[in-house]
């Protein structure tokens, strides 16, 4: 048996040589040998390589390799393998070889993943006003990309240990990433974007009165 892969060998009908070819007749009839090849393309989340050592002969079938998983996330990015293909023919399970070495291809897609910035009016367990409070709409973002911090809320009025006043806005927390300038890169992962505040307690003001009494007429007495 000779093959385009330099490979070189025979066998009978109840044998098998490394190139598992089968002989029907005679052990000294020469055959063509083909071989099966797995090309990539595409960007793949690890390296990996696709490689079939075996050799065919016309009318045999070859066992096509399994599939990388699909999809990975890896690092803020979804990869997709299209799956192995026979020239524009999804390649099954098995393939016949005809008389020539197959080459079956398959492509890695990868797109950006979004993750949310989501906004919290404020912390359940610190200081804040009542009542429900408007806040921006979550946002996505792809990773790496640089987030500008929603606008501060407005002020409210309000109460705090029986006192009035005017609870103002401080600043948007989160214990995830640093907000420098009001600006965050993205990371690959949600992010929660809390509101603190203050409170101002309104200014009691005092008004004293001088009451004057003048007298018409009379005397007062000592």
């Amino acid at each position: 048996v000779t093959n385009k892969a330099g490979l070189s060998g025979y066998t009978d009908k109840e044998g098998k040589t490394s190139l598992e070819t089968v002989l029907s007749d005679s052990p000294e009839a020469m055959v063509t040998a083909y071989t099966v090849t797995y090309e990539v393309t595409g960007v793949a989340p690890d390296k990996e390589s696709y490689v079939d050592s075996r050799a065919y002969i016309t009318g045999q079938r070859a066992s096509v390799l399994a599939a990388p998983q699909s999809p990975v996330e890896k690092d803020g990015f979804t990869y997709t393998f299209t799956g192995w293909q026979n020239d524009t023919a999804p390649a099954g399970e098995t393939i016949e070889i005809v008389d020539r070495d197959v080459v079956l291809t398959g492509t890695w897609s990868k797109v950006a993943n979004e993750y949310t910035v989501t906004y919290v009016p404020y912390d359940e367990n610190s200081n804040h006003p009542d009542g429900t409070i408007q806040v921006p709409d979550s946002v996505k973002h792809k990773k790496d990309t640089e987030v500008t911090v929603a606008d501060p809320l407005v002020s409210v009025r309000g109460t705090k240990d029986g006192n009035g006043g005017t609870w103002d806005f401080v600043e948007w927390k989160t214990s995830d990433l640093t907000i420098k300038d009001g600006k965050f890169t993205m990371p690959a992962e949600d992010v929660t974007l809390t509101g603190t505040w203050k409170f101002t307690e309104d200014k009691q003001i005092v008004i004293a009165h001088t009451l004057t009494y003048k007298l018409n007429g009379g005397k007062v007495a000592e």
